[in-house]
């Protein structure tokens, strides 16, 4: 190598640039020697054979190095290598072989066994023993001897075990199975024993993913005085186990198989640390704490306050708990602090729907609410409107609604659009269904609806938010609504004729009704008593006339004629006519039950029905009714005559 003076240093820029020319090439400047003060400027190294070349890097997997990496490379032992598997080269000599993937599959089996039996030795040969009697038990072909004989068999071999193995997936499906034959074989025994052993870990058991099936099983078959060790176990822990996104399933599911005495017990903890100083007597409600200790409720009635605003901010609003405790407060909380307490419950509206409790805190908000609150609580409803008019409590939600809502147009179409649009076959295939649709042709018909049910809707009628007058929203829901039940009563009478509850909804409907709707009601109705749909017998069946509910109805639709005329509306008495033969005459009139609603026809209807109704009698009469074999109903036609 020789050295080359410069004198002329280069530009920065030149030194960066890249010159292929070959004429020189310089290294990074940054790292360049200056010379001596007695020489000038830089000096590069220069190779003898030609111009200055770029150095190329070494490559660190190149052969061997004089000089060691400066790159320390990390020791790994030869036993934790990680190994790589390459697949084989082809060659076109040798011809690829195909895997046994069958045998590679019992290879994994076996080595997936090895492990799980050293992970868990005690019980990993239990486990297996006791799935191969449980296949025994749950097949069909075995008898009911065979299976007890297995259940025991397979209780003798977990004995004191049953909460090491709880919480496996397989063998908590195991526990689950013994509880439920042994509820069917009645083997109180050993579910009393099995509850015993697994009742101290229930609360740990109930926040796990598949123990968590073990304590909802020993819940429903357990005996009731079994069942307070498992709610012995839950005391003390139910506010944080209303938060568990798995416990709070099993908690749910645990008040409602408990008393109502032990209901208030889990209720009690989000009353606050007061429940504890009352012992005299048990703690119920808020009430039995301030007769107890009347120096204490306001103290009470903040702490209840601030354990449901926790749940509610948590989002824990669906339980019966909740439910419970908050109706309980409403009820003795101020006006401000109900208000405020609404105010909130309103954001969690449909949740409240799940319970009884929660449909009277869903009434309190509707009653309480302002007019823009009311249409947003309505719009959450929307969606599953049928469902809650055929709900036990739910309903009541509904009549609530009509009773106090001003914006009758919004509800008709929020509400009686989704309602009523429809088939009507689930709303009268229920009771409640059927209560809902009385409601809206007979407001608090007392023939219809028991005192409780009218005390508890009369409870928002003096709300401050409901201005118009009550009867006025009645009657305009009852003009929207009626018109969808003629229309029904028209094509599906066979349907409304399914039972005498249905009929008494079809009586209101017609007396309120009016117009063609009306007139398509009463013949639909006559084609149907005088031609039964899928009659066997021949000639003229008298079987709808002689059922009680619809002789009722034939009564009192002839009795309403009076009625029709009055408004100008089409008659009963004028539908019937036009379906009666002298055929059907000479059936009827050796009918008693049929007579009576013929008398009722002459007395009520017009003056044409009645002359019409004479003459075919006097014509068709002296061959029909004889002395010895006359009908009391007929006795009263012929004083008529």
């Amino acid at each position: 190598m020789s050295v080359e003076s410069v004198s002329d240093q280069p530009s920065k820029n030149s030194l960066k640039r890249r010159n292929n020319s070959g004429t020189f090439n310089v290294e990074n400047p940054k790292k360049m020697k200056k010379i001596p003060k007695s020489g000038v400027g830089l000096v590069y190294e220069a190779s003898s054979k030609g111009p200055l070349k770029k150095k190329k890097k070494r490559s660190l997997d190149a052969g061997n190095h004089d000089e060691p990496s400066s790159k320390k490379s990390k020791f790994v032992p030869d036993g934790h290598k990680k190994q790589v598997f390459k697949s084989p080269k082809k060659n076109s000599d040798t011809p690829t072989e195909k895997p046994d993937w069958n045998k590679f599959k019992e290879e994994k089996k076996t080595l997936r066994e090895k492990r799980r039996a050293s992970q868990k030795a005690d019980s990993f040969e239990i486990s297996i023993e006791a799935k191969k009697i449980l296949e025994t038990i749950r097949s069909r072909k075995c008898p009911a001897a065979e299976q007890i004989m297995q259940l025991e068999k397979i209780y003798s071999i977990l004995k004191g075990k049953l909460l090491s193995v709880a919480y496996a997936h397989d063998m908590s499906r195991v526990i689950e199975t013994m509880f439920k034959f042994g509820s069917v074989h009645k083997k109180t025994d050993l579910l009393k024993n099995m509850i015993i052993e697994l009742a101290p870990e229930a609360l740990e058991m109930s926040k796990r993913r598949y123990a968590t099936h073990v304590v909802r099983a020993m819940i429903t078959h357990a005996h009731p005085s079994e069942r307070t060790l498992i709610l012995e176990a839950f005391k003390g822990h139910v506010k944080k186990l209303l938060g568990h996104k798995i416990g709070h399933v099993v908690l749910e599911e645990l008040y409602s198989k408990c008393k109502p005495s032990e209901q208030c017990e889990l209720q009690r903890e989000l009353y606050g640390g007061s429940h504890k100083l009352v012992t005299d007597k048990p703690v119920t409600g808020l009430e039995v704490i301030f007769e107890s200790l009347p120096n204490m409720k306001d103290s009470t009635l903040v702490s209840t306050k601030e354990n449901i605003m926790d749940l509610f901010e948590k989002n824990v609003v669906e339980s019966r708990i909740v439910h419970s405790v908050l109706l309980d407060y409403l009820g003795h909380a101020s006006p401000e602090e109900s208000s405020q307490m609404l105010e909130q419950a309103r954001n969690h509206f449909k949740a409240l729907t799940r319970s009884k409790e929660g449909i009277h805190v869903a009434m309190m908000c509707v009653w309480m609410g302002t007019s823009k609150a009311r249409k947003k609580m309505i719009k959450e409803l929307k969606d599953g409107v049928v469902a809650l008019a055929i709900g036990e409590h739910t309903h009541m939600l509904l009549l609530a609604i009509f009773d106090c809502v001003d914006d009758t147009v919004f509800v008709q179409k929020a509400i009686l659009g989704e309602l009523l649009a429809g088939d009507l076959t689930p709303l009268l295939s229920s009771t409640y269904g059927r209560k809902v649709l009385m409601y809206l042709c007979s407001k608090r018909n007392p023939k219809m609806f028991s005192s409780p049910i009218i005390a508890t809707l009369s409870t928002g009628d003096n709300n401050p938010h409901s201005k118009k007058d009550a009867d006025v929203r009645a009657l305009d829901l009852q003009k929207f609504a009626v018109p969808f039940l003629l229309k029904s009563i028209a094509q599906q009478t066979t349907l409304w004729a399914q039972n005498n509850s249905n009929l008494l909804i079809l009586l209101e409907a017609l007396k309120v009704g009016s117009g063609d709707e009306l007139k398509s009601a009463l013949k639909a109705i006559a084609k149907f008593i005088t031609n039964p749909p899928d009659s066997q017998q021949n000639g003229v069946d008298l079987k709808i006339v002689d059922d009680n509910g619809f002789h009722m109805l034939l009564k009192k639709l002839a009795q309403h004629d009076k009625v029709f005329l009055e408004n100008g509306e089409a008659t009963f008495g004028e539908s019937l006519l036009e379906e009666l033969t002298d055929n059907h005459f000479l059936a009827w009139l050796q009918n008693n039950r049929c007579c009576f609603v013929l008398l009722e026809l002459m007395k009520n209807s017009s003056e044409d029905v009645v002359g019409s109704l004479k003459s075919k009698i006097k014509q068709l009469s002296k061959s029909v009714w004889k002395k010895n074999s006359i009908t009391a109903g007929a006795q009263r036609i012929q004083e008529l005559l």
